[in-house]
């Protein structure tokens, strides 16, 4: 393993708004990996959005499973000061700690910073703050901000727990014969995309 290529794939990664329904971004990233690092395989992307990565002839010996999204919000109402938002699922009411730096792709692919606040007693008046809501109209991915860490042996940022194993099974794409890399989709919002590319492969293992 290369481990400054690990971490350059990591860090473009964890910056990337996938939340729930908005992985092509990370699909892309990954194919164009996998046609970098000149990795012979079959790959299809199905209806619920998965990155199905087939090795070999008995490919379905073995499936690794590693979810592109991340959780986020979405925007759901536009105010010249604010933008209304809603997670991607029921939540239970956010912590202090929640609240705070989030981050939004324009549609001119310029990302800007704004603030997560609640205005209500619970999850139902959450509102990014920032000066110019009109390049994010409804439907615009949110996530929290995440700038990669690295100091030794400590890796921090949020979105770890994805974006690594993303990354890892990128690595192993490299190293296995046979198998299948099933990168998945709606993790978040409840495990939408993987049993659909579980139940289309029927791998006799599953990691």
């Amino acid at each position: 393993m290369n481990k400054k290529v690990f971490q350059e794939y990591l860090k473009s990664i964890i910056k990337i708004p996938s939340v729930s329904g908005f992985e092509s971004e990370v699909s892309s990233f990954i194919v164009s990996k996998l046609k970098k690092e000149k990795i012979k395989a079959i790959w299809n992307i199905d209806t619920k959005g998965n990155l199905i990565i087939r090795k070999g002839k008995n490919f379905s010996k073995l499936a690794i499973v590693a979810h592109m999204d991340k959780f986020g919000f979405y925007v759901v109402g536009n105010n010249k000061n604010y933008l209304q938002v809603v997670g991607v699922r029921k939540l239970s009411k956010l912590s202090n700690a929640q609240m705070g730096k989030v981050y939004l792709q324009g549609g001119d692919n310029k990302g800007i910073y704004g603030t997560l606040k609640n205005k209500g007693k619970k999850n139902n008046n959450l509102r990014v703050y920032l000066k110019n809501t009109e390049s994010f109209p409804i439907g615009t991915p949110v996530i929290y901000s995440s700038e990669l860490s690295l100091k030794g042996e400590i890796v921090k940022s949020a979105y770890l727990d994805n974006s690594l194993g993303v990354c890892s099974a990128i690595e192993i794409l490299k190293t296995i014969d046979e198998g299948t890399i099933i990168f998945s989709s709606q993790e978040e919002a409840g495990f939408l995309g993987v049993s659909s590319a579980i139940h289309m492969v029927k791998p006799s293992k599953v990691i």
